[in-house]
């Protein structure tokens, strides 16, 4: 398992590999374990800076997306083998994580900006339409058996939210859930890493978490793992570099065969 340091090491790490570029927005990447163990990671809200908006008639810095879930979703990548997909674009704009009949429809979410909930319009812009359509053209082509779909949001008692869905449908019940969970957490005491996992019951679950909803059919399973930023700021702990490993290396033991 490599970890980093900081954002330089890591950058120069990942500078010497190669990635596909989709439209300036997508990266994509299949490591060479990925045919073995079929585990796709995404990270739909992977935007950078901050941009400048006018919500009622004031301007506002608001975060285009979650800060460094590309990099936990690259080094997990890297670490077991998996294939990545990561989005780019502000999620005002439009969000990956929601629906393509919704673009462009005005949804409304509640952005943490200066200690406040602030409502600001997301998945606004439908000159995205055809690069959202080309995003889950990629994961159905590539057949995942497991699919991560890595978040950030701001969580004070955990470390990470495990969301499995309505009635815990993106894993196949309650029970493989909470075993999903125990394992994670058993692995990390293991490395000496202390660390505090839930799982989602009201918020986090994944209801309107698109991607997850729309693939999880047949035998494929999944989670969506909110980080809390605590641990990704300003560049992800070495505790949370192995955690986001640790959850992927433990999905290859839930692949339905």
């Amino acid at each position: 398992m490599i970890v980093f340091k900081n954002k330089e090491e890591f950058e120069n790490f990942f500078s010497n590999i190669k990635t596909k570029k989709i439209d300036n927005y997508l990266e994509f990447k299949k490591f060479d374990n990925y045919e073995e163990n079929k585990i796709l990671i995404v990270a739909p809200h992977a935007c950078k800076g901050k941009y400048l908006l006018n919500i009622k008639g004031k301007n506002m810095l608001i975060p285009g997306g979650e800060k460094n879930v590309a990099e936990l979703t690259k080094i997990a990548s890297y670490n077991v083998g998996c294939a990545l997909l990561i989005s780019y674009v502000p999620r005002f704009e439009a969000d990956f994580a929601r629906g393509i009949e919704d673009l462009g429809k005005g949804l409304v979410l509640n952005f943490l900006v200066g200690g406040k909930r602030i409502p600001i319009k997301i998945h606004t812009n439908k000159k995205y339409l055809n690069l959202l359509k080309k995003f889950h053209k990629i994961i159905e082509k590539i057949n995942p058996s497991f699919i991560l779909s890595f978040h950030g949001t701001f969580i004070r008692n955990f470390d990470a939210l495990f969301g499995f869905g309505k009635e815990k449908r993106f894993i196949s019940g309650k029970k493989l859930a909470f075993k999903f969970r125990r394992e994670v957490v058993k692995k990390m005491k293991e490395m000496k890493e202390d660390v505090k996992v839930g799982i989602a019951k009201k918020i986090y679950v994944g209801r309107s978490e698109y991607i997850l909803n729309t693939h999880i059919k047949g035998n494929r399973r999944g989670v969506l793992i909110e980080f809390a930023r605590k641990g990704r700021a300003p560049f992800p702990s070495i505790k949370y570099q192995i955690l986001a490993t640790v959850i992927a290396e433990t999905a290859k033991n839930y692949c339905a065969k």
